[in-house]
């Protein structure tokens, strides 16, 4: 089961940012990855405005994400 929401790479981000945010494990670049057919994978240079999938039920470190998030490390464009 999943739960698929679309993102908006803000300027600067880079793929293992956007696991680390929404994900809260480097780890998970590997699923972005799949999940969005990046063919350059981990060499992927993402673009500010560029659209990509995550999928919310697959989070691995929540207190992680959290903290990202409370301490503005992280923003979340989709919410600003």
């Amino acid at each position: 089961m999943s739960q698929i929401k679309e993102i908006t790479v803000v300027s600067g981000q880079n793929i293992y940012d956007i696991a680390l945010q929404y994900y809260g494990d480097i780890s998970m670049i590997w699923k972005i990855i799949e999940d969005n057919d990046l063919s350059n994978g981990i060499d992927t240079v993402l673009s500010s405005g560029q659209k990509l999938f995550i999928d919310d039920l697959k989070v691995v470190n929540n207190d992680l994400k959290g903290y990202l998030t409370i301490t503005g490390i992280a923003t979340e464009p989709n919410n600003i």
